[in-house]
């Protein structure tokens, strides 16, 4: 019961004194109640946040395992697709491009040679495009994907493939570009005359091919990593 001043109760009857005790207990109650409230959701509040931080912390931590595992992963990967294209890329384009034909088709453009000898790449082997520059990076032929990109992609493409072309004339190079939700690998080669097996005279330009990633690279993948 609530403690109530007598000197307010003496001068009213028994039931009016339990009405006005009444009134104040029930004025109490919910003060009270607010108090239990606001004290559980406190409560509540607090281990929240302490679950949350915990949540986080651990995802954290997973996210960093898991990105450490992916870049290894994701190197052997590379390194899969590497061995396996440079068998059917790289050293292909180093074939056509260590050719007395194609240093002279360079010289002398000559659309007959390169229906002949470079449009089937396209149409039946399995080549995503063909470029031919100039040793200044002239188009002298251009097929497949690199008549669609754009001048903008191509600007992007390019350049390093050649600056290891100039850098390393003896290798062929390969780079890889993302574009428009494809994968593609690129390979290079200095073009040189048929007896210059090591690409080390002056070239007359470059010859380039690419290969966008397709269902037969994948089960290769699939097979050699288990991916």
């Amino acid at each position: 019961m609530t403690n109530y001043p007598s000197w307010r109760l003496r001068h009213l009857s028994s039931d009016q004194q339990q009405a006005l005790i009444g009134e104040a207990d029930q004025a109490r109650k919910p003060f009270a109640y607010r108090r239990v409230i606001l004290a559980g959701a406190a409560f509540f509040a607090i281990a929240a946040i302490a679950v949350l931080a915990f949540f986080f912390a651990a995802t954290n931590a997973l996210n960093r395992v898991t990105d450490a595992w992916t870049q290894q992963r994701g190197a052997a990967i590379q390194a899969v697709l590497d061995g396996h294209l440079r068998q059917y890329l790289a050293l292909r384009v180093k074939d056509y491009a260590v050719w007395d034909e194609a240093y002279a088709f360079i010289e002398n453009f000559d659309p007959a040679w390169a229906d002949r000898n470079l449009d089937w790449l396209v149409e039946e082997q399995g080549v995503s495009g063909i470029a031919v520059l100039g040793t200044n990076g002239d188009w002298v032929y251009r097929r497949g994907v690199f008549s669609a990109w754009s001048d903008t992609t191509l600007d992007e493409a390019l350049p390093p493939l050649l600056n290891n072309l100039a850098k390393r004339p003896a290798d062929e190079i390969m780079l890889y570009r993302r574009q428009e939700n494809a994968l593609y690998w690129l390979a290079g080669s200095r073009v040189v005359p048929s007896g210059d097996k090591e690409r080390l005279s002056e070239p007359t330009g470059f010859m380039i091919f690419a290969r966008r990633i397709n269902a037969e690279d994948l089960a290769y993948l699939e097979r050699a990593t288990g991916v």
